[in-house]
Formats: structure tokens, sequence, C-alpha cells
């Protein structure tokens, strides 16, 4: 379900016959779900009545549907022009800048569709989701509770209230709000996933993996169908199981920890995951397959996704599987280039400052490139890039070459990472997959959180029962990545000496 809710706009008035007629064959397309079709005629029309409000609207609408965010912010920027008091277009606007990271300017659009039409609830909810883009959570929170005082039943105003609070560091606050939001709507999908992640932040986790299985509801997360049943507990001794990957990389890492519990059931695993996992996840003990996403299946008896083991094992913050390390690098992996290959050796610390740009939250969890260097550099150790290849033009970028060992060249997938990382003193990474691989191995790794962390780190602890190996960096206040450099920094003198 979208954050950000743009508003259609009522029928046109008296235009001209030709205009009216191509703006009607552009409500029609419309009505086909044709939206490329849509913004021809409304061009057309507008090119016969350039003053044709409802035309210049609903050409905006599509060209936003259709991702072409620039164009049509000109057009919502033309349509205000037109009508100044047209609350929907100014909240239109103000959707289509936060989309494209124009947050500042969202507001200020936002804003002004606030005050024409105050009662609305997906306006107060698009400006508050606005403000909590730029990190002004707690400017948001005032606008939630401000709407939810107009429209107390609206669920979605509860369910943004939700993850503001999650912002803002109080979980407590998340899951209260998620609560009411079920509570008007029981059936709205995105409140139960987002409460999963309230809960399990907060270490309740068997409420947490429960509500985590709301996420088969969701339109962009459906549910694989097999002809055999789904894994529920039964016993499994002599049994063939497929235990299919369901997410990133990093998840895949954390959860295949479960899997030498089923062999130890007596089951018979095969294990599907992405490609670039699969020489890793080959080392995991008593595996009888592992195959890549899209290889043929042999004959299994039952099925079950990988991030469900945690609820069917009935995990809790006391019993998290981690007999360390669980991976193992493959024989004949890459090795480090090393300089200096006699004598005493420098610390040697491996990298990762950014995740996948596509992950929704990887603007707060990674770091500037520029602020990496500048904090870094010159701290006793040899830095050694993780980043993998297309994603480490760190040196380039920034001119830190001289200091920052490149090693995408020697990373294929993740079992050459996994062997680079069996050669280096320390991992320091921000939250994404490297971390988790680090953890997995048992190597020392630090990682560096943001404010407001994924679930799996819960709050306040500076350690983690996932991985014993791992330290946590948390910043103190949104964004400020200055105070975890610089405590990573002082931290790294102090492990320097001790070596």
């Amino acid at each position: 379900m979208q954050s950000d809710v743009p508003v259609p706009v009522d029928p046109p008035g008296l235009p001209g016959a030709k205009a009216l007629a191509h703006f009607r064959a552009g409500m029609a397309a419309i009505g086909r779900g044709s939206k490329l079709e849509a913004a021809r005629h409304f061009h057309q029309a507008l090119l016969l009545q350039p003053d044709y409000f409802d035309a210049l609207f609903n050409l905006a609408l599509a060209l936003q549907e259709l991702k072409q965010l620039k164009e049509a912010c000109v057009c919502y920027e033309q349509a205000v022009r037109l009508q100044p008091g047209h609350a929907p277009t100014w909240n239109n606007l103000g959707v289509a800048l936060k989309q494209l990271g124009q947050w500042q300017s969202a507001v200020s659009a936002h804003r002004e569709a606030v005050r024409l039409q105050p009662v609305d609830a997906d306006f107060q909810r698009n400006l508050a989701n606005s403000l909590r883009a730029g990190d002004r959570t707690e400017e948001a929170i005032g606008i939630l509770h401000q709407g939810l005082r107009l429209a107390p039943q609206s669920a979605m105003l509860w369910h943004t209230l939700g993850n503001a609070w999650r912002e803002a560091g109080r979980p407590d606050e998340a899951e209260a709000a998620f609560r009411q939001a079920l509570a008007v709507d029981r059936p709205l999908v995105e409140s139960h996933w987002d409460l999963a992640f309230a809960l399990l932040l907060q270490g309740k986790f068997e409420e947490g993996w429960n509500e985590y299985e709301w996420r088969w509801n969701r339109p962009d997360y459906p549910a694989r169908q097999f002809e055999q049943p789904a894994w529920q507990g039964e016993a499994l001794q002599g049994r063939r199981l497929l235990v299919h990957a369901e997410q990133g990389a990093g998840d895949t890492i954390q959860f295949a920890r479960y899997l030498p519990l089923l062999t130890e059931r007596g089951a018979r695993v095969t294990l599907e995951c992405p490609g670039p996992l699969v020489r890793l996840l080959q080392t995991l003990d008593g595996l009888d397959q592992v195959l890549a996403r899209g290889d043929a299946f042999p004959h299994f008896d039952f099925q079950c996704p990988l991030l469900s083991l945690p609820r069917l094992f009935r995990t809790g913050p006391d019993s998290i599987p981690a007999r360390i390390p669980y991976l193992r690098p493959s024989p004949g992996g890459p090795r480090l280039p090393m300089e200096n290959a006699t004598g005493p050796q420098p610390l040697r610390v491996g990298l990762a400052w950014a995740g996948n740009p596509a992950h929704e939250n990887d603007a707060r969890r990674s770091i500037p490139k520029v602020l990496m260097q500048t904090r870094l550099e010159g701290a006793e150790a040899v830095f050694y890039s993780l980043q993998p290849r297309g994603a480490s033009n760190f040196g380039k970028e920034t001119g830190t070459a001289d200091w920052v060992v490149d090693l995408a060249h020697l990373i294929g997938d993740y079992a050459d990472t996994a062997a680079l990382m069996e050669q280096l003193d320390l991992v320091i990474s921000v939250d994404t997959s490297v971390a988790h691989l680090a953890g997995a191995l048992g190597r020392p790794v630090w990682l560096l959180l943001p404010y407001a962390p994924d679930w799996r780190w819960l709050t306040r602890r500076c350690d983690s029962p996932w991985y014993p190996t791992m330290q946590i960096f948390r910043q103190p206040s949104p964004g400020d990545w200055d105070f975890v450099l610089k405590d990573v920094r002082d931290r790294l003198g102090a492990w320097q000496v001790k070596k």
C-alpha cells in the first residue's frame, strides 16, 4: 500500500469541443489502464486550449504514474498557477517532489495543501511523510497527531504515526500506533508487517514472528506455489525438505544458521538461494544440495521459506542459534594483495560503506564516501574495500585509492568475499550483507548503524545475540555519522596498540 497518495481531479467544466474530445479520450484510456495513451490525449487537449486546467492536472497525474516525475512537476506547477487554491494539485506536486528526493520543496507543497484543505487525512499523512524523509521526525509526529484529532478513524494515519515513532527510536510507541491502526482496519497488511518489526526490535519474538507471516499478504510479496505442503513442524526423520531463500543476501546468510538444525532432526535438506551465495552456503553442515534460483528441484516432501524457520523453531532472544562460525570460506579462494609480506604487519581492515541503493532505507544506512575518507584516512591500518564489482569506485570518486585497496576485481561471489575476510583482522561495515557474512564466519566485525536500526539489531545494545563477534556502533541522533566514525577511529587506535 503506497504511503503517498496522488489525488485525481473531478471532470472538467466547459472547454472547447475538440479539447474536450481529447480529454474524454484520455480519461477513457485511463480507464483501460493505458496511461501513455492518456498522456498523449491530455497533451493534445492542452495544445488546443493551454489553460485547460483539468487536462493539465490529469496529464501531470499520468506522467507521475509513468515515473516521468520531472515532467509531472512542471505540469503541476503550471496547474497551481492556473488554480492556486486547488489543494489536490499542491498535494500531488508534493508527492512527486518527494519521489524525486526534493523533500524540502515537497514539505512546502504539502503544507499548502493542508492549509487549503486541513481536514483531509491523506494530505496530513503526505506532509508527515515528506517531513520524515528529511529526518524531521518530531515535526511529522506533531502533524500526524493533529491529523488524528480530525480523523481518529484513519488507519493509515495511525500506521504512518507508527513508522514515525519507530524512526524516533520509540518502538513501544510504534507498536501502540500499529495496534491502533489494526483496531480500525484489522486486515491492514502494512500495519501487520510493520507491527512485526516493532515487536522484533523490542525482543518480543513470539508475536513478532507470527505477525511477520503477514508478508505473504502483501501484493509485492506473493507466496510461491508448490504442490508439496509447507512444513509446519512435523517429524522430519528421513523426509526431504526444500528450503527456499526469499529476501536479500544478508537475510539469507543470517537465517542459514537454521539449516543444520533441520538436518539434526533427520531431514534431507535442499536449499535454493541466489546464485552468488551457492558456493558459500555449500559450506553449511549437513545439506544434501544447494541450488541456484531457477535450477530444477529434486524430489521433496515438504517446503519452507527460509525466514519462517525462526517462528517454527520458536526462537526467542535467549534461544537464537549462534554456533559460530556456521559458514566457512571455500578452499583456493583469492588472496589479499600484500605490499610488505615480511616483518610486522599493520592492522588489516575490510570496509563496506554502502549497501544496495535500491534498498528503501539505503540513504540512511549508507555512509557518504567523502565522510569515510575524512574520518578514517591516516589511521594506522591498511583498509581494503569489500564493496562488490560495480559499486567500488570509492577511490576514483574521492581520491582515496592511496589508502583504500580495491578488492572488487577479486570478488566474483560471496565465497570469494569470505576467503578475503579470513585474511583480515577486522571488518567494518554498514548494515549490509558484508556485516552478516563477517558475523557468520566468526570474524571480528564492527557494525555501523543509523539511529533507527533494522529490527534484528534490537535497541541500545553494543553487541548482537545473532553474531557473538560483532560490536555495534549506533548513531546518537539521526544522521550523525560523525560521532560514529570518530568512535571507530578512536577504537581502531586502541586496538592497534593491543595488536
